[in-house]
């Protein structure tokens, strides 16, 4: 499903002029050499290390209380939703098979997501790019510095996620000591209701609207 929707959103994305080919051409080129140089235990925890990531930025994100997502388009705030809850519903999936089954340690494990944070920066940076050139604001910085301060300011959504983002490096650490947060189990909740992820979506940051309706 997670790879379906990719897809799907990438066709659409095509459909509206955007070069997903050559947009995604660093991830393709990062996952070959990755899969060709690195042992099989490596990238195991390189993928648990991914999903430490997503998962906590999916965290971050649904926590966020914001215009950037309460007031966004009704199909993008459902499908980022979406996929913000599924990071967090298997968030320990790679990191239990790394330590269970291929004997995980912890330098490797803690090496794993410095590298792979690296990467991700060294990959989305040149989406990112593309995207804002097709925008035409790449040469408005007022946006560029906005957007910055929105990931790295003061209260930034990477740098607000950074307690939880650095539980990794500490020994025994496992990822389902954070919890769940209570946006995404409400999400689960009212998705397990009726299986419509507009609804849930609606549900969680317009509740009140679903109240008054009802």
């Amino acid at each position: 499903q997670h790879g379906i929707v990719h897809d799907r959103f990438n066709q659409v994305m095509a459909g509206q002029g955007v070069d997903v080919e050559k947009a995604t051409a660093n991830l393709r080129s990062f996952i070959r050499t990755t899969q060709k140089y690195l042992p099989k235990k490596y990238q195991l925890a390189m993928t648990a290390a991914f999903e430490h990531f997503t998962a906590t930025l999916g965290e971050a994100m649904l926590k966020e209380d914001s215009d950037m997502i309460r007031e966004a388009d009704p199909v993008m705030r459902a499908l980022f939703l979406w996929h913000g809850v599924e990071e967090v519903e298997h968030k320990a999936v790679a990191y239990d098979l790394y330590q269970t089954v291929a004997g995980g340690g912890y330098v490797t494990r803690v090496s794993a997501l410095v590298v792979g944070t690296l990467m991700i920066h060294l990959v989305v940076a040149p989406v990112f790019w593309n995207m804002l050139k097709l925008d035409g604001v790449t040469r408005q910085p007022g946006v560029i510095l906005r957007g910055l301060n929105r990931l790295y300011g003061r209260r930034g959504i990477l740098i607000r996620m950074m307690p939880e983002f650095l539980d990794w490096f500490r020994p025994g650490f496992h990822p389902w000591e954070t919890g769940m947060p209570e946006k995404v189990a409400a999400w689960l909740d009212e998705y397990g209701r009726h299986g419509d992820p507009m609804r849930a979506s609606a549900a969680v940051y317009d509740g009140e609207h679903l109240e008054a309706a009802a």
